[in-house]
């Protein structure tokens, strides 16, 4: 009984105090409004506490973070590194507790430029960017090279450009095996204009798009076309311009029967709109047309919708005012 009790003790001590593993502390620095810490890696106690020491700038010697306040009286702390980039902003609840922690490690090349950036949202890697020098090294520009984006399931997915355009995306699982790779080319003329965009997924042709070809008009497309896996075409669109190489109008197509079409109308500040929306069946037939207007402060809204019969005949119209009101 005595030894009973005496294991019971040592449970109950146990318990009390989680202590059940070493603590190891984190890599990363944890930092509040009032100080810092290392935080350890498996149940997340504090260690080696201490209060923010500010420099004459106003950032921590330790964390380099500085506080602000936003205009609803939210404390946020940012740093920035000896570039002028930024590599710390840390948002906080008003009872100090942290809403969102975004970090950058960024590595340089010996002329300034950035070479490489970790990005940490919440500290998990999110985001890792390398950057590579263009074709021509002596005007100093850099291009992004290749991202990987890491998502919370443990799957990621890494993308790689040239200095024009992205050439590969590939996809991971939790496991790092391959799950899909998606590979694009890009066909010009003799004069560099394009041609044609396709895209392969597991190299099979899953979409492309044509462009006009003249002296007038230099990239705008023409022709999207997606395919399945077995080169069947399953939606197609196409695109008229005006004599300003404005888009009109758009036509969509799903497994060859119209689907789709959307009218543009142009704004007095320029913006583009699209001011109508005809809808059709699965056989093609109109099923809607809905219109949309612009109020007196330039934004649109649903003004109008009419539904038809399937000779084609309008049976239901409904005009709407700015505030969505059905109107007479």
């Amino acid at each position: 009984m005595k030894r009973f009790a005496t294991l019971f003790l040592i449970c109950l001590c146990l318990a009390l105090t989680g202590c059940f593993h070493e603590h190891t502390p984190e890599s990363m620095l944890s930092i509040g409004i009032e100080e810092h810490w290392y935080a350890c890696d498996t149940c997340g106690k504090k260690m080696d506490v201490q209060a923010h020491s500010f420099d004459e700038t106003g950032a921590c010697t330790v964390c380099s973070a500085s506080f602000g306040e936003d205009d609803f009286g939210s404390k946020y702390a940012y740093a920035y590194d000896n570039q002028g980039n930024q590599i710390l902003h840390i948002q906080y609840d008003y009872d100090g507790s942290v809403i969102d922690d975004s970090r950058y490690v960024i590595e340089y090349f010996e002329d300034g430029n950035v070479k490489s950036q970790l990005s940490y949202h919440n500290r998990i890697l999110s985001i890792e960017t390398h950057y590579r020098y263009c074709e021509n090294p002596g005007d100093g520009n850099t291009y992004q090279n290749f991202v990987i984006f890491y998502n919370s399931d443990g799957t990621k997915v890494e993308r790689v450009f040239n200095e024009f355009q992205i050439l590969k995306t590939t996809t991971y699982d939790s496991d790092g095996h391959v799950v899909k790779v998606e590979r694009y080319e890009y066909e010009l003329d003799a004069d560099g204009k394009r041609l044609r965009d396709a895209v392969y997924t597991n190299d099979v042709l899953t979409s492309e798009t044509l462009y006009f070809i003249n002296d007038a008009i230099d990239g705008l497309p023409q022709k999207q076309i997606r395919y399945d896996e077995n080169g069947k075409v399953i939606r197609e669109g196409t695109f008229e311009y005006d004599e300003f190489f404005d888009l009109v109008r758009e036509t969509y197509h799903i497994h060859g029967i119209l689907n789709t079409v959307n009218h543009y109308s142009k704004s007095p500040d320029g913006a583009f709109y699209i001011s109508k929306e005809e809808h059709y069946d699965d056989n093609g037939n109109i099923e809607t047309v809905v219109y949309y207007s612009l109020d007196v402060s330039g934004h649109f809204y649903l003004s109008k919708e009419e539904v038809y019969n399937d000779r084609g005949e309008v049976i239901k119209e409904t005009n709407f005012d700015p505030f969505g009101n059905i109107v007479p």
